[in-house]
């Protein structure tokens, strides 16, 4: 079996996802925004949101590979148990005094495999390794700016971000930012060891050697076609990993085209209506010729073409329109627009909050989308799109809608 996600559309066979656990638990008013999240959501019923998700696409005929249970069976090999630990605990070896840190792996080493998945996940307060251990350093424990010796993964739930699969490879993301750098460790683990996942074939395009340090997020990642790529730059996904993947799928794979959208970490409009984090929080492919987008972005964002010369030379242009780029390069005649909202601008801001621009495509011309953006949908069903939907009114408190919540593995040929 290969990777194979040569598009944003093909018919979805298997992906993975994670579902919410003891994470989100340890969100309040104080530290959710340093934990990237922007309300303290109801931990059960986001679990529930998220089952009903995972039921859906179950019942579809799609397999789904949840994290945790495939983290917990690479966690029975011994050896892999400790380089995990070992590995986990050293990124927080710049901000914990040596004593605190060994304290923290003998403990580690001394719980059983559910535990030691949810200290993973929602990491260890000081107070938890203090009582437990007595052995959490003066400077450390004195020190109010930080709340946790293993910080929490609160973003885990959003198995877009830490890799994303791109034709019959693999780019592995480096995280930007101390909330979600740990993710992509954990998902490497499972590739490389898991019993039912190792044996898959598949090249790597980045996030696999030393040198690839710049930021990579799969929110950022769309595969337009096998020989189209669309990556969006910004904070979180640099140019200088872009021409990384470029470079290297442009020797290896069918890939001729690569799009570029930048556009600026910050706020939507003057109202504090959340951040473009990724690509996927304005954008999405819906279908072979129709696009979901938030308009009020378009003035703000650059367009470049990448593409290769006679050798090995990587060309650059500067686009005047996106949805023409898109035309050119993946040879269509014309395209549909589907705004969020319609064209109302208060629903349109409304919902944009809600994530009403982030669905995710299962198959030409059908959807996942969130109830809650009834102005979107029913755009959506106008422009002769299938919508499931669903609730999402816990999981949409992070700014993040159904396609966060999914990494594509396999997907059919379009």
């Amino acid at each position: 079996m290969k990777i194979q996600v040569n598009s944003e559309i093909g018919k979805l066979r298997a992906v993975m996802m994670q579902r919410p656990g003891k994470e989100i638990t340890r969100l309040t008013p104080l530290n959710m925004k340093s934990l990237l999240w922007d309300n303290v959501p109801w931990p059960g019923r986001a679990a529930e949101e998220h089952q009903a998700y995972v039921e859906t696409l179950k019942n579809l005929g799609i397999k789904v590979y949840i994290m945790s249970d495939l983290l917990k069976d690479v966690l029975k090999d011994d050896t892999l148990r400790k380089e995990l630990i070992t590995k986990s605990i050293a990124y927080e070896s710049k901000r914990l005094s040596p004593q605190t840190l060994k304290a923290m792996q003998r403990y580690m080493e001394n719980v059983d495999i559910d535990e030691l998945i949810d200290i993973f996940t929602g990491g260890i307060r000081k107070e938890e390794l203090y009582n437990k251990t007595y052995e959490v350093s003066l400077q450390d424990l004195s020190d109010t700016e930080n709340e946790f010796c293993l910080t929490s993964m609160t973003n885990i739930g959003w198995s877009r971000d830490p890799a994303a699969a791109i034709g019959n490879g693999i780019a592995f993301s480096v995280m930007y930012g101390r909330a979600r750098e740990r993710e992509p460790l954990y998902v490497k683990y499972i590739f490389k060891y898991h019993p039912d996942l190792k044996y898959l074939e598949y090249d790597t395009w980045y996030g696999n050697l030393e040198e690839h340090t710049t930021p990579l997020e799969g929110g950022n990642v769309f595969p337009l076609g096998k020989n189209v790529l669309l990556i969006g730059l910004n904070e979180r996904t640099h140019a200088q990993t872009i021409l990384t993947i470029a470079q290297n799928m442009m020797k290896q794979s069918e890939l001729t085209d690569v799009l570029v959208l930048q556009f600026n970490n910050t706020k939507l409009t003057k109202g504090d209506l959340g951040f473009y984090v990724h690509v996927d929080t304005f954008f999405t492919m819906v279908d072979y010729d129709a696009f979901l987008f938030y308009p009020d972005i378009e003035d703000s964002l650059n367009v470049f073409h990448l593409w290769k010369d006679d050798g090995d030379t990587i060309k650059t242009s500067k686009e005047s329109n996106l949805f023409e780029a898109f035309k050119k390069v993946l040879k269509l005649k014309s395209i549909r627009i589907i705004k969020v909202g319609g064209d109302d601008p208060i629903r349109s801001q409304a919902e944009q909050w809600g994530v009403g621009s982030n669905v995710f495509t299962i198959k030409p011309g059908t959807v996942v989308a969130w109830s809650r953006n009834v102005a979107t949908n029913k755009e959506l069903r106008e422009n002769g799109i299938e919508v499931i939907e669903l609730e999402g009114n816990e999981l949409s408190k992070v700014l993040g809608g159904p396609r966060c919540a999914v990494m594509p593995l396999w997907r059919e040929e379009i």
